[in-house]
C-alpha cells in the first residue's frame, strides 16, 4: 500500500450535511469579480483561483486535463479547477470512512452566524462552486500552518491508502477528466494539493484586483450562507481565530509549507507557496472553514 496526503489550503468549507447530498465534501467557492451584479457570486473579494498542485515527477499520466508549470516553481505542476466534481480512486484499498468529528475549524453556522444555511448556488448540483471534492474516505483533521509573514493559518490534511496511484476523477457538464500520480520515489508518499488561493498564485492578473485585495477573505465564506454584517454574525472569524486553543491541532509538518518565503526549493520542502500572495492569502483569514 501507499500513503497518500491531500491537503487543502485557501478558501475551502467542509461539510457532511449539505443537503440532497450526503457525505463529506469540501467545496471551493467561485470568487471571481463580475461587471454584473447578477453574475457576482462573491462581490468584492480579491479573485482567487481553485487548482490541483503536485510535484512534476509524480504525474503518470493525464486525460483531459493539460497540466501546466508551477510559474513559482517548475518543480510543480497544476491543473485549474472549473466547476469540477472531483473524486480520488485508491483501487479498492482499504480506507476508514471520512468524518468531520472533531474537526477544529470554524463552524459557520454553529458557531459564527447562527440560523443561517448554505445558499442555493453551494448546494446540489453547486452552480456557486469553483470545484467540490468528494470524500467518501480517508482520515480528516485540522493542522496550523504558521508561516513568518501571518498570524497562522488552517489547513485540512486528508491521509489516504492506495494500491500503487492516486487517479484523480473529474466530472465536469463537458464529459471526465483524469489525473494519475505515483510516489516521487519507490518507499515515498503521493502528495497534492487542493488549492483555492488569490489567482496571483498561478501567475494571474485579474481586473480591478487591488481595489479588493484589502478586503478580508473571510467575507468570501459569509457569502455562502448570505450571512451579512454583526446581525447575521456576531462573533466574526477574525474573533474565533484569536480565541482559539491550538490544543489538538497538528502542524501541518516542516516538510509541506517551509517555502513561504522562498519561490525556490529549499531542504525537504514539497508543496510551496509563492510569497507574491498577499498576506491574507497566507493567514487565518483565507483558512479552511466548516459548515454548519
Amino acid at each position: 500500500m501507499v500513503e497518500v496526503l491531500i491537503v487543502f489550503v485557501g478558501l475551502t468549507l467542509w461539510s457532511e450535511k449539505v443537503p440532497n447530498d450526503c457525505g463529506v465534501k469540501a467545496i471551493l467557492p467561485r470568487v471571481v469579480h463580475q461587471h454584473t451584479a447578477t453574475m457576482d457570486v462573491v462581490p468584492h473579494v480579491q479573485d482567487h483561483q481553485a487548482a490541483l498542485v503536485f510535484p512534476a515527477d509524480s504525474l503518470v499520466s493525464h486525460r483531459e486535463w493539460e497540466p501546466a508549470d508551477l510559474p513559482t516553481d517548475p518543480g510543480f505542476k497544476f491543473v485549474l479547477l472549473d466547476g469540477e466534481q472531483v473524486r480520488f480512486l485508491t483501487h479498492g484499498a482499504a480506507n476508514e470512512p471520512a468524518r468531520l468529528d472533531g474537526l477544529k475549524l470554524p463552524k459557520l453556522e454553529e458557531q459564527l452566524c447562527p440560523g443561517k444555511t448554505l445558499r442555493a448556488e453551494f448546494q446540489a448540483p453547486y452552480s456557486g462552486a469553483a470545484a467540490v471534492i468528494a470524500l467518501p474516505q480517508g482520515a480528516v483533521h485540522a493542522c496550523l500552518s504558521v508561516p513568518a509573514e501571518s498570524q497562522g493559518r488552517l489547513d485540512t490534511q486528508v491521509k489516504l491508502q492506495t494500491d500503487g496511484t492516486l487517479v484523480i476523477a473529474a466530472i465536469t457538464p463537458n464529459g471526465t477528466k483524469e489525473l494519475t500520480l505515483r510516489p516521487r520515489q519507490p518507499s515515498g508518499r503521493i502528495e497534492l494539493m487542493v488549492a483555492n488561493l488569490p489567482a496571483s498564485f498561478f501567475g494571474e492578473e485579474r481586473i480591478a484586483d487591488n481595489e479588493r485585495a484589502v478586503l478580508s477573505h473571510a467575507n468570501a465564506y459569509y457569502a455562502m450562507i448570505g450571512a451579512s454584517g454583526d446581525a447575521d454574525c456576531p462573533l466574526k472569524i477574525r474573533d474565533w481565530w484569536d480565541q482559539l486553543d491550538p490544543v489538538g491541532i497538528p502542524l501541518c509538518g516542516t516538510g509541506m509549507f517551509p517555502a513561504l518565503r522562498s519561490t525556490s526549493m529549499a531542504g525537504n520542502a514539497t508543496l510551496p507557496i509563492d510569497p507574491s500572495i498577499s498576506t491574507t492569502g497566507a493567514d487565518f483569514e483565507c483558512s479552511n472553514n466548516q459548515w454548519p
